[in-house]
Protein backbone atom coordinates (compact mmCIF):
# COMPACT_ATOMS: atom_id res chain seq x y z
CA UNK A 1 0.00 0.00 0.00
CA UNK A 2 1.39 3.38 -0.95
CA UNK A 3 1.61 5.78 1.94
CA UNK A 4 1.42 9.12 0.14
CA UNK A 5 -1.64 11.16 -0.64
CA UNK A 6 -3.19 12.15 -3.91
CA UNK A 7 -5.54 15.11 -3.86
CA UNK A 8 -7.87 15.91 -6.72
CA UNK A 9 -9.24 19.43 -6.58
CA UNK A 10 -12.14 19.99 -8.92
CA UNK A 11 -13.00 23.26 -10.64
CA UNK A 12 -15.88 25.66 -10.94
CA UNK A 13 -16.39 25.14 -14.67
CA UNK A 14 -17.32 21.52 -15.41
CA UNK A 15 -20.00 20.06 -17.67
CA UNK A 16 -22.61 17.52 -16.74
CA UNK A 17 -21.85 14.89 -19.32
CA UNK A 18 -24.16 12.07 -18.28
CA UNK A 19 -27.60 11.45 -19.73
CA UNK A 20 -30.66 12.02 -17.62
CA UNK A 21 -31.56 8.33 -17.48
CA UNK A 22 -28.24 7.50 -15.85
CA UNK A 23 -28.98 6.93 -12.14
CA UNK A 24 -25.71 8.67 -11.24
CA UNK A 25 -27.25 11.97 -12.36
CA UNK A 26 -29.30 12.14 -9.17
CA UNK A 27 -26.53 10.95 -6.86
CA UNK A 28 -24.11 12.96 -4.78
CA UNK A 29 -20.40 12.34 -5.22
CA UNK A 30 -20.19 10.09 -2.11
CA UNK A 31 -23.20 8.12 -3.37
CA UNK A 32 -21.54 7.62 -6.76
CA UNK A 33 -18.37 6.41 -5.06
CA UNK A 34 -20.33 3.90 -2.98
CA UNK A 35 -22.42 2.92 -6.00
CA UNK A 36 -19.24 1.60 -7.60
CA UNK A 37 -18.27 -0.38 -4.53
CA UNK A 38 -15.77 1.96 -2.87
CA UNK A 39 -15.88 3.42 0.62
CA UNK A 40 -16.62 7.13 0.82
CA UNK A 41 -15.91 9.50 3.67
CA UNK A 42 -17.18 13.06 4.06
CA UNK A 43 -14.91 15.56 5.81
CA UNK A 44 -15.41 19.26 6.45
CA UNK A 45 -12.95 22.04 7.20
CA UNK A 46 -13.47 25.71 8.01
CA UNK A 47 -11.29 28.25 6.21
CA UNK A 48 -9.65 31.21 7.92
CA UNK A 49 -12.40 33.48 6.56
CA UNK A 50 -15.23 31.24 7.72
CA UNK A 51 -16.25 29.14 4.71
CA UNK A 52 -17.03 25.50 5.46
CA UNK A 53 -15.68 23.23 2.73
CA UNK A 54 -16.62 19.61 2.16
CA UNK A 55 -14.05 17.06 1.00
CA UNK A 56 -14.75 13.54 -0.21
CA UNK A 57 -12.25 10.83 0.61
CA UNK A 58 -11.78 7.45 -1.06
CA UNK A 59 -9.37 5.76 1.33
CA UNK A 60 -8.73 3.00 -1.23
CA UNK A 61 -9.80 1.61 -4.74
CA UNK A 62 -13.21 6.60 -13.31
CA UNK A 63 -10.30 8.72 -12.49
CA UNK A 64 -10.49 8.91 -8.72
CA UNK A 65 -11.08 5.16 -8.68
CA UNK A 66 -7.96 4.56 -10.77
CA UNK A 67 -5.86 6.21 -8.10
CA UNK A 68 -7.63 4.44 -5.28
CA UNK A 69 -7.18 1.10 -7.05
CA UNK A 70 -3.47 1.91 -7.26
CA UNK A 71 -3.35 2.16 -3.48
CA UNK A 72 -3.63 5.89 -2.95
CA UNK A 73 -5.62 7.74 -0.34
CA UNK A 74 -7.70 10.04 -2.57
CA UNK A 75 -9.20 13.34 -1.48
CA UNK A 76 -11.64 15.19 -3.74
CA UNK A 77 -11.74 18.86 -2.87
CA UNK A 78 -14.62 21.28 -3.26
CA UNK A 79 -13.95 25.01 -3.42
CA UNK A 80 -16.26 27.56 -1.80
CA UNK A 81 -19.58 28.10 -3.53
CA UNK A 82 -19.81 24.74 -5.23
CA UNK A 83 -22.57 22.24 -4.48
CA UNK A 84 -20.81 20.76 -1.46
CA UNK A 85 -19.30 23.92 0.00
CA UNK A 86 -22.15 26.37 0.51
CA UNK A 87 -21.86 26.83 4.27
CA UNK A 88 -20.26 29.54 6.38
CA UNK A 89 -19.90 30.06 10.11
CA UNK A 90 -22.09 33.17 10.01
CA UNK A 91 -23.23 33.91 6.43
CA UNK A 92 -26.06 32.41 4.38
CA UNK A 93 -25.67 31.70 0.65
CA UNK A 94 -28.97 33.54 0.25
CA UNK A 95 -27.16 36.79 1.00
CA UNK A 96 -24.78 38.65 -1.31
CA UNK A 97 -22.11 38.90 1.40
CA UNK A 98 -21.57 35.14 1.21
CA UNK A 99 -20.54 35.48 -2.43
CA UNK A 100 -17.94 38.23 -2.02
CA UNK A 101 -14.94 36.26 -3.20
CA UNK A 102 -13.04 35.19 -6.30
CA UNK A 103 -10.45 32.55 -7.04
CA UNK A 104 -8.04 34.77 -5.07
CA UNK A 105 -9.69 33.53 -1.88
CA UNK A 106 -9.79 29.96 -3.18
CA UNK A 107 -6.02 30.13 -3.62
CA UNK A 108 -5.36 31.91 -0.34
CA UNK A 109 -7.75 30.08 1.98
CA UNK A 110 -9.41 27.03 0.41
CA UNK A 111 -6.31 25.21 -0.81
CA UNK A 112 -4.57 25.83 2.51
CA UNK A 113 -7.47 24.44 4.53
CA UNK A 114 -8.09 21.37 2.36
CA UNK A 115 -4.43 20.38 2.13
CA UNK A 116 -3.92 20.85 5.87
CA UNK A 117 -6.97 18.71 6.63
CA UNK A 118 -5.77 15.86 4.41
CA UNK A 119 -2.29 15.95 5.92
CA UNK A 120 -3.42 16.19 9.53
CA UNK A 121 -5.96 13.38 9.09
CA UNK A 122 -3.42 11.01 7.57
CA UNK A 123 -0.29 12.06 9.42
CA UNK A 124 1.63 12.78 6.21
CA UNK A 125 3.93 15.75 5.67
CA UNK A 126 3.23 16.32 1.95
CA UNK A 127 1.01 15.16 -0.90
CA UNK A 128 0.60 14.90 -4.66
CA UNK A 129 -1.80 17.37 -6.19
CA UNK A 130 -3.75 17.08 -9.42
CA UNK A 131 -5.61 20.17 -10.58
CA UNK A 132 -7.64 20.90 -13.68
CA UNK A 133 -8.36 24.36 -15.11
CA UNK A 134 -9.17 26.70 -12.21
CA UNK A 135 -7.66 24.03 -9.96
CA UNK A 136 -4.32 24.76 -11.63
CA UNK A 137 -4.71 28.54 -11.61
CA UNK A 138 -5.33 28.57 -7.86
CA UNK A 139 -2.40 26.24 -7.17
CA UNK A 140 0.03 28.20 -9.37
CA UNK A 141 -1.01 31.35 -7.53
CA UNK A 142 -0.75 29.82 -4.06
CA UNK A 143 2.67 28.30 -4.73
CA UNK A 144 3.95 31.62 -6.06
CA UNK A 145 3.23 33.48 -2.84
CA UNK A 146 3.46 30.96 0.01
CA UNK A 147 6.75 29.06 0.49
CA UNK A 148 5.50 27.34 3.65
CA UNK A 149 2.52 25.91 1.77
CA UNK A 150 4.77 24.92 -1.12
CA UNK A 151 6.64 22.49 1.12
CA UNK A 152 3.43 20.46 1.44
CA UNK A 153 3.07 19.82 -2.31
CA UNK A 154 5.44 17.04 -3.38
CA UNK A 155 4.49 17.14 -7.06
CA UNK A 156 1.92 19.19 -8.97
CA UNK A 157 0.18 17.66 -11.98
CA UNK A 158 -1.40 20.51 -13.95
CA UNK A 159 -4.14 19.44 -16.38
CA UNK A 160 -5.43 22.02 -18.88
CA UNK A 161 -3.27 24.56 -17.03
CA UNK A 162 -4.46 28.15 -16.79
CA UNK A 163 -2.30 31.24 -16.56
CA UNK A 164 -3.23 34.17 -18.75
CA UNK A 165 -6.40 33.69 -20.81
CA UNK A 166 -6.09 36.41 -23.44
CA UNK A 167 -6.73 33.88 -26.25
CA UNK A 168 -9.66 32.16 -24.56
CA UNK A 169 -12.71 31.19 -26.61
CA UNK A 170 -16.29 30.40 -25.64
CA UNK A 171 -18.52 31.92 -22.99
CA UNK A 172 -15.92 34.03 -21.17
CA UNK A 173 -14.67 35.56 -24.41
CA UNK A 174 -18.27 36.34 -25.36
CA UNK A 175 -18.90 38.08 -22.05
CA UNK A 176 -15.59 39.95 -22.07
CA UNK A 177 -16.24 41.28 -25.58
CA UNK A 178 -19.89 42.22 -25.19
CA UNK A 179 -20.29 43.40 -21.60
CA UNK A 180 -18.83 46.32 -19.70
CA UNK A 181 -16.15 45.54 -17.13
CA UNK A 182 -17.12 48.61 -15.15
CA UNK A 183 -18.03 47.04 -11.82
CA UNK A 184 -21.30 48.91 -11.27
CA UNK A 185 -22.58 48.15 -14.77
CA UNK A 186 -21.56 44.49 -14.54
CA UNK A 187 -23.24 43.91 -11.19
CA UNK A 188 -26.37 45.68 -12.42
CA UNK A 189 -26.66 42.95 -15.06
CA UNK A 190 -25.52 39.88 -13.14
CA UNK A 191 -26.11 40.79 -9.52
CA UNK A 192 -23.51 41.13 -6.79
CA UNK A 193 -23.89 37.71 -5.18
CA UNK A 194 -24.22 34.26 -6.66
CA UNK A 195 -23.71 34.22 -10.43
CA UNK A 196 -27.28 33.89 -11.73
CA UNK A 197 -27.56 35.10 -15.32
CA UNK A 198 -31.05 35.18 -16.78
CA UNK A 199 -32.82 34.48 -20.05
CA UNK A 200 -30.74 34.33 -23.20
CA UNK A 201 -27.48 34.76 -21.25
CA UNK A 202 -28.24 31.51 -19.44
CA UNK A 203 -28.59 29.67 -22.75
CA UNK A 204 -25.02 30.60 -23.60
CA UNK A 205 -23.75 29.29 -20.29
CA UNK A 206 -26.04 26.36 -19.50
CA UNK A 207 -24.18 23.75 -21.51
CA UNK A 208 -20.78 24.78 -20.16
CA UNK A 209 -21.19 25.45 -16.46
CA UNK A 210 -22.87 23.46 -13.74
CA UNK A 211 -21.14 24.29 -10.46
CA UNK A 212 -22.08 27.52 -8.70
CA UNK A 213 -19.69 30.42 -8.45
CA UNK A 214 -19.87 34.10 -7.57
CA UNK A 215 -20.44 37.07 -9.85
CA UNK A 216 -17.16 38.46 -8.53
CA UNK A 217 -15.32 35.32 -9.62
CA UNK A 218 -16.72 35.54 -13.14
CA UNK A 219 -15.73 39.22 -13.22
CA UNK A 220 -12.21 38.25 -12.14
CA UNK A 221 -11.97 35.87 -15.11
CA UNK A 222 -13.25 38.59 -17.44
CA UNK A 223 -10.59 40.97 -16.11
CA UNK A 224 -7.98 38.31 -16.94
CA UNK A 225 -9.34 37.98 -20.48
CA UNK A 226 -9.14 41.74 -21.01
CA UNK A 227 -5.74 42.34 -19.40
CA UNK A 228 -3.86 39.24 -20.51
CA UNK A 229 -2.24 38.87 -17.08
CA UNK A 230 -2.75 36.90 -13.87
CA UNK A 231 -3.42 39.51 -11.23
CA UNK A 232 -5.50 39.75 -8.09
CA UNK A 233 -9.06 41.03 -8.38
CA UNK A 234 -9.34 44.63 -9.58
CA UNK A 235 -11.67 46.56 -7.26
CA UNK A 236 -11.02 49.89 -8.98
CA UNK A 237 -8.35 52.46 -8.14
CA UNK A 238 -9.77 53.68 -4.83
CA UNK A 239 -10.50 50.24 -3.35
CA UNK A 240 -7.27 48.79 -4.72
CA UNK A 241 -5.30 51.40 -2.75
CA UNK A 242 -7.17 50.40 0.41
CA UNK A 243 -6.73 46.66 -0.12
CA UNK A 244 -3.37 46.40 -1.86
CA UNK A 245 -1.71 49.74 -1.11
CA UNK A 246 -1.45 50.54 -4.82
CA UNK A 247 -3.75 51.64 -7.63
CA UNK A 248 -3.44 48.42 -9.66
CA UNK A 249 -3.91 44.88 -8.29
CA UNK A 250 -0.64 42.95 -7.80
CA UNK A 251 0.25 40.28 -10.33
CA UNK A 252 1.06 36.74 -9.26
CA UNK A 253 4.71 35.97 -9.99
CA UNK A 254 4.81 32.38 -11.23
CA UNK A 255 8.60 32.55 -11.62
CA UNK A 256 8.81 32.10 -7.83
CA UNK A 257 7.34 28.59 -7.97
CA UNK A 258 9.86 25.88 -7.07
CA UNK A 259 7.70 22.73 -6.92
CA UNK A 260 8.11 19.99 -9.56
CA UNK A 261 5.33 20.48 -12.12
CA UNK A 262 4.02 18.04 -14.74
CA UNK A 263 2.04 19.86 -17.42
CA UNK A 264 -0.65 18.23 -19.56
CA UNK A 265 -2.21 20.62 -22.08
CA UNK A 266 -4.47 20.13 -25.11
CA UNK A 267 -3.84 21.47 -28.61
CA UNK A 268 -7.59 22.09 -29.10
CA UNK A 269 -8.29 23.61 -25.68
CA UNK A 270 -10.69 26.56 -25.87
CA UNK A 271 -10.03 27.82 -22.32
CA UNK A 272 -6.40 26.93 -21.61
CA UNK A 273 -5.52 28.00 -25.14
CA UNK A 274 -2.21 26.63 -26.53
CA UNK A 275 -1.02 30.19 -27.25
CA UNK A 276 -1.57 31.21 -23.64
CA UNK A 277 0.09 28.05 -22.32
CA UNK A 278 3.18 28.38 -24.54
CA UNK A 279 3.35 32.18 -24.63
CA UNK A 280 2.55 33.14 -21.04
CA UNK A 281 2.60 30.16 -18.68
CA UNK A 282 5.54 28.04 -19.81
CA UNK A 283 8.13 30.86 -19.89
CA UNK A 284 7.30 31.59 -16.24
CA UNK A 285 7.36 28.01 -14.92
CA UNK A 286 9.78 26.26 -17.31
CA UNK A 287 12.53 26.27 -14.67
CA UNK A 288 10.53 23.85 -12.55
CA UNK A 289 8.59 21.85 -15.20
CA UNK A 290 9.70 18.21 -15.17
CA UNK A 291 7.44 17.13 -18.03
CA UNK A 292 5.44 19.06 -20.62
CA UNK A 293 2.93 16.89 -22.49
CA UNK A 294 0.80 18.36 -25.27
CA UNK A 295 -2.14 16.08 -26.05
CA UNK A 296 -3.43 15.96 -29.62
CA UNK A 297 -7.14 16.67 -30.19
CA UNK A 298 -7.76 17.39 -26.50
CA UNK A 299 -10.22 20.10 -25.59
CA UNK A 300 -10.71 21.52 -22.10
CA UNK A 301 -13.13 18.89 -20.87
CA UNK A 302 -11.45 15.87 -22.43
CA UNK A 303 -9.09 15.87 -19.45
CA UNK A 304 -12.05 14.95 -17.24
CA UNK A 305 -14.51 13.11 -19.47
CA UNK A 306 -12.42 12.01 -22.46
CA UNK A 307 -12.26 8.29 -23.21
CA UNK A 308 -8.50 8.52 -23.75
CA UNK A 309 -7.80 10.37 -20.50
CA UNK A 310 -7.07 7.29 -18.40
CA UNK A 311 -4.40 5.97 -20.77
CA UNK A 312 -3.00 9.37 -21.79
CA UNK A 313 -2.96 11.11 -18.42
CA UNK A 314 -3.97 9.26 -15.28
CA UNK A 315 -2.15 5.96 -15.71
CA UNK A 316 1.12 7.77 -16.55
CA UNK A 317 0.65 9.95 -13.45
CA UNK A 318 0.23 6.84 -11.33
CA UNK A 319 3.46 5.43 -12.75
CA UNK A 320 5.30 8.69 -12.02
CA UNK A 321 4.14 8.72 -8.40
CA UNK A 322 4.94 5.04 -7.86
CA UNK A 323 8.48 5.54 -9.15
CA UNK A 324 8.85 8.59 -6.92
CA UNK A 325 7.97 6.50 -3.88
CA UNK A 326 10.49 3.75 -4.52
Amino acid sequence: MLDRLLVLVLVAFTVQAKKHEDPECTMTTPQIIEHWGYPAEIHTVTTEDGYILELHRIPYGRNGFLFADAGFDVWLGNMRGNTYSTKHVSLSPKHDKFWEWTWDEMAKYDLQSMVDLALSTTGQKDLYYIGHSQGTLTMFSKLSMDPDFSSKIRKFFALAPVGAVSHIKGMLRFLANDFSLELDAYFDVFGAGKFLPNGWIMKVIADSVCADTSSMNVMHWLQMVKKGTVAMYDYGTRENKKKYGQSEPPEYDFTKIQNPIYVYSGDEDWLADPEDVSGYLMPRISHTVVQNTVLHDYNHLDFIWGLRAAADIYEPIIDIVKKDLK
